[in-house]
């Protein structure tokens, strides 16, 4: 969780969209370039930050990114939401 405009972990901003080189590159963004997160729940705006993460995942930040997180879905015995979901992604100007 980070309580600052900039991760002092990561570097990214509070609206990063942290992905993989290979994805960034197959939907034809680059760092910095305007991307749109969508699923059924809702959109999230953010821009690309290529970072070491696995292809075919995305990082966002809390409590930005929770406009993507379906409510209702928790861990049974702790109660804490899952907030793993899919999304598409695609560039925006």
């Amino acid at each position: 969780m980070v309580h600052r405009s900039l991760d002092p972990l990561t570097g990214a901003r509070r609206d990063d969209v942290l992905m993989s080189r290979q994805d960034a590159e197959r939907i034809g963004v680059a760092d910095g370039d305007g991307v749109l997160l969508t699923n059924g729940v809702g959109q999230m705006r953010g821009r690309c930050l290529v970072a070491p993460i696995a292809p075919g995942n995305v990082q966002v930040h809390w409590p930005e990114g929770n406009v993507l997180i379906p409510r209702g879905v928790s861990d049974p015995e702790c109660g804490i939401p899952d907030y793993n979901t899919e999304v598409a992604i695609e560039r925006i100007p």
